[in-house]
């Protein structure tokens, strides 16, 4: 028989194999991701300030199942939260989270908590010109790192759409006294939000 006839043959049948695998595992792997987006509502507090400051933001993220139950979110955010008159902190920020579903048997309703680490832009406002630490002359902006806790719960909407409700509390380690005097704190950034949580599965919607 033709070595060519052969050679061509097991080719086809190992084509033919793989695809098939590819077909069983697709469902698979596609129903472990989600994405989710959400206007927020901010809160940031310190002991260097007069009164909180209460703002607006908006945060969007995309998360993957790890096992049945556990998953991580990979969130990208920012908020403005104004103080007194004409002053304000923004925050922008991406962080790693990871999240535990609480009762994962319930099929609209889905509490969970998570524990998150982040890096975290900060920017201290007067008017509209960056504020200066009156002990140093420094420009009030920088970069830190954050560790958090959430708060949520998932309500099932559409096959592959839920709503979804949280609270999440920052710490923001942003203390610098040698840049910006003795006075300075870190901060604790608190936001809560109403948002849209998309399964990018067409197989299987909860990826908890």
């Amino acid at each position: 028989m033709d070595k060519s006839f052969l050679h061509q043959r097991n080719s086809h049948s190992t084509a033919y194999i793989s695809l098939v695998l590819i077909l069983f595992s697709f469902p698979g792997l596609l129903s472990a991701y989600e994405f989710r987006a959400s206007p927020l509502v901010s809160v940031v507090s310190g002991k260097e300030l007069s009164s909180s400051a209460i703002g607006y933001g908006f945060s969007a993220g995309y998360g993957r199942r790890i096992i049945p139950g556990v998953g991580y979110l990979i969130e990208g955010g920012y908020a403005n939260s104004g103080y007194e008159a004409d002053s304000s902190f923004s925050h922008t920020w991406v962080d790693w989270r990871l999240e535990w579903a609480l009762l994962p048997s319930l099929k609209w309703l889905s509490p969970y908590i998570g524990a998150s680490v982040g890096v975290y832009r900060y920017e201290q406002k007067a008017g509209n010109k960056t504020a200066i630490a009156p002990a140093t002359g420094e420009e009030k902006k920088g970069n830190c790192f954050g560790l958090g806790g959430v708060v949520g719960a998932n309500v099932n909407l559409l096959p592959l759409i839920d709503l979804f409700a949280e609270v999440k509390a920052r710490r923001l380690f942003s203390k610098d006294a040698e840049k910006f005097g003795q006075t300075d704190e870190d901060e604790w950034l608190i936001t809560a939000g109403l948002g849209v949580r998309l399964s990018l599965s067409l197989f299987n919607n909860s990826w908890r």
